[in-house]
C-alpha cells in the first residue's frame, strides 16, 4: 500500500490574494489518498473547508468582495489540480457542504441573479430540442429553459449529490416541464463519455458560473473537451460569467472544443455586472 499526502495550505494558488489566501488555505484541510490494489480509497480532511468555502461561496455569489472571489476561485483551482479521482470526490463533499441547508446562493432573491438568469434563458434558441446543463444546481435554469422551449428534452448535471436531489425536487413539482426534464449525479467529464445515445445530439450546452471549478491549462482542457461530443453540428455553447472571469474563461473554452465566439454582451445589474458569451463551430 503507498500513501500519497497534500496538504492543502502547501499547494500554489492561481492568483495571488495575500494574508487572506493564506489564512483561508491553513484551514482548509488535508487530504490523503490510498492507491491499494486495483482500486482507490479516499479519505478527505474537508469539514472545516466545507464551512469555510461555504461562506467563501456565499460571498463570492453576493459579490462581496474582489479578495473573496479570487480566494473562492484559488481554492477550486487547487482542488481541480488533484488527481481526477480525488478532485471530484473532494469537490463532491464539497457542494454537498454547501448545499446541506438548501440552495446556497440567492437564485430567487437576487435581482442580479434573476437578470442574469432571464439573458441566459434568451440566450439559448427556442428552435433546441436537446439541451445540457453542466453545473445545474438546484435546477432554477432546467426549469426555465424546459418551459421556454416546450419541445426540448432537458438534461442537467451536477457533481452534488444534494444539489441534484433539489433539482429533482423542483423539477417534479412543476407538472408541465417534469417529463421533459433529467438530473444526473455525476461529473462533466463522466457524463461526456459515458452518454453515447447523446454524442452529436446536443444543440445547446449552457455553462453558467461553473468553469472556475475545472481548474486550468491541461486539467480545464481535459474536462471540457469531452462535451465537444455531445454537440450537434449546428450546435452551441452559452457561457455566463461574471465580467472578472468571462475574458479568461470563455477564450480558454473556445480553444478547447475549437469554437468560434460568435456574440458577447456585458450586462449590469445591481452593481455587478456579467458576460454571456454564444460559441459556436
Amino acid at each position: 500500500m503507498s500513501t500519497v499526502r497534500w496538504s492543502l495550505e502547501r499547494q500554489p494558488f492561481a492568483a495571488p490574494v495575500g494574508g487572506m489566501a493564506a489564512a483561508g488555505a491553513t484551514n482548509a484541510g488535508w487530504l490523503i489518498v490510498r492507491a491499494s490494489g486495483g482500486g482507490y480509497g479516499y479519505r478527505v480532511g474537508v469539514s472545516v473547508a466545507q464551512a469555510r468555502m461555504a461562506r467563501v461561496g456565499r460571498w463570492a455569489a453576493a459579490g462581496e468582495s474582489a479578495v473573496t472571489r479570487r480566494l473562492h476561485r484559488a481554492f477550486f483551482a487547487t482542488v481541480a489540480r488533484l488527481p481526477r479521482p480525488a478532485s471530484r470526490w473532494a469537490q463532491a463533499r464539497i457542494f454537498n457542504g454547501l448545499f446541506a441547508s438548501g440552495t446556497p446562493w440567492p437564485y430567487a432573491e437576487s435581482s442580479y441573479e434573476s437578470t442574469k438568469r432571464d439573458h441566459l434563458i434568451s440566450g439559448v434558441p427556442e428552435r433546441a430540442r436537446m439541451i445540457v446543463e453542466v453545473g445545474c444546481a438546484d435546477g432554477h435554469n432546467l426549469e426555465l429553459l424546459a418551459a421556454r422551449s416546450t419541445d426540448a428534452r432537458v438534461i442537467g448535471v451536477d457533481i452534488s449529490s444534494r444539489a441534484c436531489s433539489l433539482a429533482r425536487g423542483r423539477i417534479r413539482a412543476n407538472p408541465e416541464v417534469s417529463s421533459r426534464v433529467d438530473v444526473v449525479h455525476t461529473d462533466t467529464t463522466t457524463f461526456a463519455g459515458r452518454r453515447h445515445d447523446l454524442h452529436g445530439c446536443v444543440d445547446v450546452i449552457v455553462l453558467s458560473e461553473v468553469l472556475y471549478y475545472l481548474g486550468s491549462g491541461r486539467v480545464f482542457a481535459d474536462q471540457v473537451k469531452p462535451l465537444g461530443r455531445l454537440l450537434a453540428p449546428d450546435g452551441q455553447v452559452v457561457a455566463v460569467h461574471t465580467c472578472a472571469d468571462a475574458p479568461a474563461l470563455h477564450t480558454r473554452l473556445a480553444n478547447a472544443l475549437g469554437l468560434t465566439p460568435t456574440s458577447e454582451n456585458e450586462i449590469s445589474a445591481d452593481g455587478q455586472a456579467f458576460t454571456i458569451s454564444v460559441l459556436s463551430r
